[in-house]
This record gives C-alpha cells, sequence and structure tokens, in this order.
C-alpha cells in the first residue's frame, strides 16, 4: 500500500523582535500557507526571534499557538536565538559557553521539545519518523554566535539514527539552521555550520540518502538552491524576514510536498499571496549519492556525475572575516543548463538500475570512523586567548604594552571566530605574537 503524500510548510528565519511589522508579516505568512495546505505540518529552521530575549520567545509561542499550526510545528534553534542580546559576548571559539543559552534558549525548546510526541531525543537534537521519512531537528550544543557545535554524543547519535533510516530504506530529512561549507552562495559565511562540518559529511557520506535543509545565509529565491553532492542533497532556505539578494519579498517560504520518491518544493511569498513557480524545483528520491553506493557499479556515466559533484563557488569572500558579510548574488548559477540536463539523465539512469536490480538498500557495512571525544592537547589557544582577555581588561599596564596586547588578542579572536578558514602555520604564529604581548606586559608606575 502506497504512503499518502505529505506537505510541509517551510519556513527560516522570521526574526521576530516586538517590531509591529515584523509580528504582522510572520501571521499573514502562517494564515496563506494554511488555506494554500489545511493538513500540512510548519517547519521553521531557525531565527526563530531575532536575539532570543525572553520577550521574543513568548512572541514566537503567542504566534504559533494563535496559527492554524498550533500543535503542528517542528522548530530548530538558529544563532541568533542561542547567543542572546549581549553582542560584546557573540563568540565562535570551541570554549564559548555563553549564560544565554542555558538560562533561556536551551530551556525555552525543552519547554518546545516536551510537547512533541514519539521523539528520539540527544541534547537539544531529535528525530521523529514523518509519514516515509525520518525527520531530524540538529540543533547546536553550545550557544555560539554564528556556526554550531556538536558534541561527540550528538555526533554519534545522528550516525545511529541514519544508519537505522537506512535500514529501513527511508530517506532522512535533516533540518540545520547553519548549512555545510561550500555548498550554497555564502555558505561559508562565520564558519558555515562550524568546526564539525567534515565530520558531519563523513557520516552523510556513509548514509547518503538525506536532504539536509539549512537557512542562516539569508539568501533570497533565484540565489537560493538545490546541490547534488556525494554525501546527499543540500537545500537553502529563504530568510522570511529579511533575503538580502535575489527575490526580497517578506513571506519567502516552500510548500513541500513529501511522496515516496520525491520531494516537490513549491515556491511561495507567502505575505504577497503569490506562487513563484519559476523558483520550484524536486528532488528525487533516493538521491544519486545513494544510488550509487546501492549499486557497486552503476551503468552510467560516472565521469559526468564526478563533474557535478565537484561544482563549487568560489566562496573567498565569505571565508576571509574582514568581506564575509557581503550581500551581492553570484556572478552565475552553479550549475550550468547542461551539467542540470546531464544530473536529470544519471539520476534517471540510477533509478532504472536500482529498480532492475530489486531496489538493494544501501546500508553500509562499516560504520563511518567519528573524531575522539577529547582534543589532542590540553593546552590550547582558546585558552590562552581567555588568559590574555582578562589581562587586557586590567587597567594596571602602560598604554604601550597594552596596545601590543591588544593587537596580538584581536587577531586570534579573529581566528577563532573562524576557525576554518586559516592553517595551522597561522594559528603558531599568532600564538607566538600573544606570547610575546603577555611577556612584554609592564606594570603603570605612579
Amino acid at each position: 500500500m502506497s504512503t499518502p503524500d505529505l506537505q510541509f510548510v517551510v519556513l527560516s528565519d522570521l526574526h521576530l523582535n516586538g517590531q509591529p511589522e515584523r509580528h504582522a508579516a510572520v501571521k499573514k505568512t502562517l494564515r496563506t500557507a494554511a488555506a494554500q495546505a489545511p493538513g500540512a505540518y510548519l517547519v521553521v529552521n531557525g531565527d526563530l526571534t531575532d536575539t532570543g530575549t525572553p520577550d521574543q520567545f513568548a512572541e514566537y509561542n503567542a504566534v504559533i499557538a494563535a496559527s492554524p499550526f498550533a500543535g503542528r510545528t517542528l522548530a530548530t534553534l538558529g544563532n541568533h536565538d542561542v547567543r542572546g542580546p549581549r553582542w560584546p559576548e557573540w563568540d565562535n571559539t570551541p570554549l564559548a559557553d555563553p549564560r544565554h543559552f542555558h538560562t533561556v534558549a536551551a530551556p525555552f525548546y525543552t519547554d518546545y521539545l516536551a510537547g512533541l510526541a514519539s521523539v528520539d531525543r540527544q541534547g537539544l537534537s531529535v528525530a521523529m519518523t514523518v509519514g516515509p521519512a525520518a525527520v531530524i531537528l540538529l540543533n547546536t550544543d553550545k550557544g555560539l554566535k554564528d556556526s554550531a557545535e556538536f558534541s561527540p554524543a550528538t555526533l554519534q547519535w545522528l550516525a545511529g539514527t541514519l544508519a537505522h533510516a537506512a535500514a529501513q530504506q527511508r530517506p532522512a530529512l535533516i533540518f540545520c539552521h547553519q548549512p555545510l561549507r561550500n555548498t550554497h552562495w555564502r555558505s561559508n559565511f562565520g564558519g558555515g555550520v562550524g568546526l564539525q562540518d567534515a565530520t558531519l559529511k563523513t557520516i552523510l557520506r556513509a548514509y547518503p540518502n538525506t536532504v539536509f535543509i539549512s537557512g542562516h545565509i539569508h539568501n533570497g529565491f533565484g540565489v537560493t538552491g538545490v546541490i547534488d553532492r556525494p554525501y546527499g542533497v543540500a537545500v537553502d532556505l529563504p530568510a522570511l524576514a529579511v533575503s538580502e539578494n535575489g527575490y526580497q519579498g517578506q513571506g519567502s517560504g516552500f510548500l513541500l510536498t513529501l511522496s515516496a520518491d520525491r520531494l516537490v518544493w513549491a515556491a511561495w511569498d507567502f505575505t504577497a499571496v503569490q506562487r513563484l513557480p519559476q523558483f520550484d524545483f524536486t528532488v528525487p528520491l533516493p538521491t544519486a549519492a545513494a544510488l550509487v553506493q546501492a549499486i557497486p557499479a552503476p551503468a552510467v556515466d560516472w565521469a559526468a556525475l564526478q563533474e557535478i559533484w565537484a561544482v563549487r563557488f568560489d566562496q573567498h569572500l565569505f571565508d576571509d572575516p574582514r568581506t564575509d558579510g557581503g550581500t551581492e548574488e553570484p556572478p552565475a548559477p552553479l550549475y550550468t543548463n547542461a551539467q542540470q540536463i546531464a544530473l536529470t539523465a544519471v539520476q534517471q539512469h540510477l533509478l532504472a538500475a536500482w529498480q532492475k536490480a530489486g531496489r538493494p538498500a544501501a546500508v553500509p557495512a562499516v560504520p563511518p570512523v567519528l573524531p575522539p571525544d577529547q582534543p589532542a592537547s590540553p593546552v590550547t589557544l582558546q585558552g590562552l586567548a581567555q588568559t590574555a582577555q582578562v589581562l587586557w581588561e586590567a587597567s594596571v599596564f602602560t598604554t604601550a604594552s597594552h596596545l601590543l596586547l591588544q593587537f596580538a588578542l584581536a587577531r586570534v579572536n579573529v581566528m577563532l571566530s573562524h576557525p576554518t578558514e586559516f592553517s595551522e602555520r597561522d594559528r603558531q604564529t599568532a600564538r607566538a605574537h600573544l606570547v610575546t604581548a603577555l611577556q612584554n606586559l609592564r606594570p603603570k608606575t605612579e
């Protein structure tokens, strides 16, 4: 018996902040979406609020409770939700652990999770079966400035959850606020998903019948898109509040229809009550990467598929902290028309071969090898920077030595805030400069 199609209204980046205009736009978006798909689930993929204050979380709860989606809403936390309103404390270092995350954001989300039935939980991340798919809400374990931080326990849980979905031949939909690096235009902003990017991709390569759905980078329709990779498919969502390029409506989102063999993404400006079919796309299931894994010797143009998987946007602007705030559109789409046609042909050939082979499951015999739980070195650059920060804030040193420390610490903080963008040699040089500055601190004389 076939499973009936399910529908999801998929939004991201509401940024509710108490402003009447933003509040009204979100309410109208939800009314319009419910009118188009009365039985749909609502998914809000992070940045529910602008600064994560108790008042803003209360505003979000009130909006959802008064909407047709009350009791049918899935949500993740975004960086604006978890880092709090005190911008001087924002940090992307692994040692950062702002109090706001523990006192405001995590309790809010824990209360939300208490209302969900039949979920498998690890930290603030949860998984559930929704129709033919496994749906995973992947949340950071720390309240960092831009990127996410996942504990070893969360990564092990994610691998086990995907293994279970693969054994049941269910596709997995991972909703995570931050994008994987080197996928979408601007995906490397702020370090992308964070230090566990490579580990996440290692897990996904083992279980690639997965669609990784993110927001965060505020691309608009026409710049957002779907990207095929050897570890599955990546989907970029527009920002409801402020899309910074492409189509810049005030109610951008998708009506997603999930069936056993495809995800159909229908683009809407819900606030304008306007369908935008030029931005629609379909993700066939299983993904091309999963089909390749299931068929050891696929009868397709393997070179063409490898070429498509290797295509990257030039991310140099977003790998540099001095320019990563740019909002311009890419000079050209990621894929050419010829590559799009080739990808469709490869997927069709793979699907035919998979069906002919009796639809074998693609469950790896060996699970992915994940990094050890603890860092190798007990002495870290982050720890040194924290010590330097305390000394820099003291007012007992000469102006000259204080300024030397300030410049050295500023350079280290840039590296720590964008940890994937610098080489080990860069870090060692910055460390040496910071040590020199600390050694040359001189007390003021009366």
